[in-house]
């Protein structure tokens, strides 16, 4: 189903979050704003009221007249009334014709109060008109039944129980890298005489003996293979197609399989990013408190970039993109939808849909069941 957007979508469905400004910011502070926005008229807010706009014509006259002052300005002395008012309520055809008599093409969105909502241009109408509204935060995650998305209260692609089995699968990855990690060892005391196995289970000596850091060495060793286990699997092809699904979407990119397949691998936001952060700071820890603090902040991004490109994502192939394009026309379809039906997600609904829940179901389900078996899993090595 593919819904009629031109005359079901309405303005505060489509407009961007802008914090507007205030009459005695400075000009500095909304050139700077503009260039973080990308617009080129920004709303200036009185009392939660709109009161006007400042727009780059009206920045680049006064930079011109008073170069050395004309930064301090505030707002309120260039303010001009060339922003218009879009009613949140308003369809996009009303939106489309109210914005046509901006001389900007920007207006602020506000709601019957007047308070404002957001901001809207021609072009996120004309674009919401031609391919719909989509979630502005979009999270995912890698199945082994394929890629999963959720965003703006609903979920695509893969279910919930390919959560579950990715659940299953990080279980088996944790008790594989731990199996590895007993057997380096073990391997290590018969090869170098050192009891290794006492001195992980025993309480530091305080007196920074080389024994003393094994555990924080341990960590980061578990982190890694960990990864490596991630890597080898499956998952990490369909964890590459996640991130690149994102990106174009984010990015308003064609969802074309040649488009999508080259989208980065890494994104910003993924798990990856707080694991290696939070394994870096166990190694660092018993060190230093405040160098493994900076080294957590360092790691965060930095490191977790490499992390994610080279262990735990793998390219991905054809058929794992594909399931990613597939998530990611069935989220927006779901999402207008949503929009068009009107209603708020409840708390309970958003958590669900983050995949959590049914991923920690999976992994608790299958460590019950290797204890059951009497195997012996080293969750914690």
């Amino acid at each position: 189903m593919r819904v009629r957007l031109g005359t079901q979508v309405r303005a505060g469905q489509v407009a961007r979050p802008v914090k507007p400004l205030a009459p005695g910011d400075t000009l500095s502070r909304a050139a700077a704003l503009m260039r973080a926005t990308g617009l080129s008229t920004i709303p200036v807010t009185e009392d939660g009221r709109v009161i006007g706009g400042v727009s780059e014509q009206a920045l680049g006259r006064a930079l011109l007249s008073d170069p050395v002052d004309a930064p301090l300005w505030p707002v309120a002395r260039v303010l001009g009334d060339g922003l218009r008012v879009v009613p949140e309520t308003a369809l996009l055809p009303e939106a489309l014709g109210i914005l046509d008599d901006s001389p900007s093409g920007v207006g602020v969105v506000a709601d019957w109060s007047g308070a404002c909502q957001g901001v809207i241009t021609r072009a996120d109408v004309m674009s919401a008109w031609d391919s719909g509204v989509k979630p502005a935060r979009i999270g995912g995650m890698a199945t082994p039944l394929g890629v999963y998305l959720t965003g703006g209260g609903v979920q695509a692609g893969a279910g919930n129980l390919g959560l579950a089995l990715t659940g299953v699968m990080l279980c088996l990855a944790v008790g594989a890298a731990g199996w590895a990690l007993q057997a380096l060892l073990i391997y290590g005391q018969r090869a170098f005489g050192v009891p290794l196995m006492a001195a992980l289970n025993s309480t530091p000596a305080g007196t920074l003996h080389p024994l003393d850091l094994l555990p924080s060495v341990v960590e980061g060793l578990t982190a890694f293979l960990l990864c490596l286990a991630l890597r080898l699997s499956p998952l990490s092809g369909y964890h590459a197609a996640e991130h690149q699904t994102v990106w174009a979407l984010e990015q308003g990119e064609p969802l074309t399989l040649e488009r999508v397949a080259q989208m980065p691998r890494p994104h910003p936001r993924c798990g990856t990013n707080l694991m290696v952060a939070l394994s870096v700071y166990l190694v660092l820890a018993p060190i230093s408190p405040l160098l493994a603090l900076i080294g957590c902040l360092l790691a965060w991004r930095h490191l977790g970039y490499y992390v994610q490109l080279y262990l735990t994502t793998k390219k991905a192939n054809r058929r794992q993109l594909e399931s990613g394009i597939r998530a990611a026309q069935e989220l927006i379809t779901r999402y207008q939808e949503r929009q068009v039906l009107g209603g708020r997600t409840r708390l309970a609904r958003q958590i669900w849909n983050m995949g959590l829940l049914q991923v920690m179901a999976g992994f608790w389900a299958c460590y019950g069941i290797i204890v059951l078996l009497g195997i012996d899993f080293p969750l914690i090595p």
